[in-house]
């Protein structure tokens, strides 16, 4: 078996999913629901190499997404047996023989399909020795009455659970840049001329259509296109993603190319990739491993709307309307991936305004992950939107501190942190640093206040003019010991 790596795995990622490992290890069962681009699949993967004696059952929705997460990895896994759910309930006269010693199920929302989730309960119930691993961007089916399969599936044992908001807050995933524009327009506007013809009071007719009229104006004199790719295409040569709602759908958005990208390319690089399509595998190496001066467009139809992770997107093109958050996020989600430190670009084309909603939700989750710090670290402000500038020195500090910690680091230095401020602040952020401490974050506190040290430390290493000259723990922490030591004594 290769060396367990993760490429472009960044360390606030690589720690999270330390951490996230550790938390299962003790459990029968636990799901994992982490956002697109994070990484889930490497804490199954890193189990199976631990424990090369026991049998895994890898279940996913399709052999494409195993085999290209494998192939990301660069590894092979004898221990491992993969399954689609769709070959699970085909063979169902086989489960009795399996004897799985760990099951994982990936994209476990999707085992509340009606005959997908029958061969998954059969093989739990055959199997109740086996442990079993949920991961997923997410555990609601939102438009089956909402069911939450973390629940049904792993009795609501979450290992670790994270939005995708609060995964970009931290700096595990890159914030995009978001650009709405529309390829068509027309028919939504008679969608809208119908509604108005339909109202029973005429004045409200008459104010409505002059707002209809000024609207088509507005959009006949909107930016085109070919214009809006140019502005916001950063990167000319970069790698995009396009989805599309069906094949005959995707044959007419790819007649468009030559004049939407006129701008940015006229030679741009088109491949092509959706299920049943024999020249799929062929097409998806191709773009990949492309890095041409030219313009890259992936056309797909569902195919990387879940478990395809593809390194180096610089951003995708939504052209498919869709009512699910899943999909949506899904979709926006191939173009974020941890560790890539650049900012990805999200074209919305098609006026998802139901889907819309979803960006809401990822400010939502935002601004509660900013409120979590400001009543962690008791930070005096009007609000989350208050200028830096304008609160205390020691909120600023607070501020500062809570910006690093909302990275979950594995490491925090923190050099003179409590220099300027209130004793009241200093002593907050005096606890804080116990408390982190005691919790497993390594912590180097850099003061030159003696009793500060004694308060917060359990080893001190003195410096005097640049050099170590000395190093304190245990009973030697005092301070007449400590001074001793400033002086030359030790």
């Amino acid at each position: 078996m290769c060396p367990f790596r993760r490429l472009k795995q960044s360390a606030k990622s690589k720690f999270l999913f330390l951490c996230t490992l550790e938390e299962y290890r003790n459990e029968q069962m636990a799901a994992v629901i982490h956002p697109t681009g994070t990484g889930k699949s490497l804490i199954a993967f890193k189990l199976a190499e631990e424990h090369p004696s026991e049998k895994f059952l890898w279940l996913s929705p399709s052999e494409y997404i195993y085999q290209t997460q494998l192939e990301n990895l660069g590894m092979e896994f004898d221990n491992i047996q993969f399954m689609s759910y769709s070959r699970l309930m085909k063979n169902e006269d086989s489960i009795e023989i399996l004897h799985p010693d760990y099951i994982i199920l990936d994209e476990f929302h999707r085992c509340g399909a009606a005959e997908w989730g029958k061969s998954v309960r059969k093989l739990l119930n055959a199997c109740p020795n086996a442990k079993r691993l949920g991961l997923s961007a997410t555990n609601i089916r939102y438009l089956d009455n909402q069911r939450n399969m973390a629940e049904e599936i792993f009795d609501g044992k979450i290992a670790s659970e994270m939005t995708l908001g609060e995964a970009i807050v931290r700096g595990i995933l890159p914030e995009p840049k978001y650009v709405i524009a529309m390829y068509s327009y027309k028919k939504e506007l008679e969608q809208l001329k119908k509604r108005i013809q339909a109202l029973s009071n005429q004045g409200l007719i008459t104010e409505n259509q002059k707002l209809l009229e000024q609207l088509r104006r507005a959009l006949e004199q909107a930016e085109g296109l070919d214009i809006v790719f140019e502005k916001h295409m950063e990167k000319k040569n970069g790698k995009y993603i396009v989805f599309c709602s069906g094949k005959e759908h995707m044959d007419e958005m790819k007649e468009q190319v030559s004049t939407w990208f006129r701008r940015v390319d006229r030679e741009p690089r088109i491949y092509t990739a959706f299920y049943n399509d024999t020249a799929t595998d062929r097409e998806f190496r191709e773009f990949k491993k492309d890095n041409s001066a030219h313009l890259k467009l992936l056309f797909c139809i569902d195919m990387l709307n879940e478990g395809v992770h593809v390194d180096d997107v610089d951003g995708v093109i939504l052209l498919r309307p869709t009512v699910s958050p899943i999909i949506y996020l899904q979709q926006i989600g191939r173009a974020l991936s941890a560790g890539s430190g650049k900012t990805p670009v999200i074209f919305d084309l098609v006026n998802n305004f139901d889907s819309l909603s979803c960006i809401d939700c990822l400010k939502k989750e935002m601004e509660e992950a900013a409120d979590k710090y400001i009543k962690l670290l008791q930070i005096k402000t009007a609000s989350r939107e208050t200028p830096i500038k304008s609160l205390s020195g020691g909120n600023q500090q607070k501020v500062i501190l809570g910006r690093w910690l909302l990275t979950n680091p594995d490491y925090l230095i923190l050099d003179e942190p409590t220099r300027g401020i209130d004793v009241g602040t200093k002593t907050e952020i005096q606890k804080l640093v116990v408390e982190l401490a005691e919790k497993g974050m390594a912590v180097v506190f850099i003061s030159s206040e003696v009793e500060e040290m004694l308060r917060t430390c359990d080893r001190m290493v003195v410096l005097r003019d640049g050099a170590k000259v000395g190093e304190l723990s245990g009973t030697e922490m005092n301070q007449a010991s400590i001074m001793t030591t400033i002086a030359g004594g030790q």
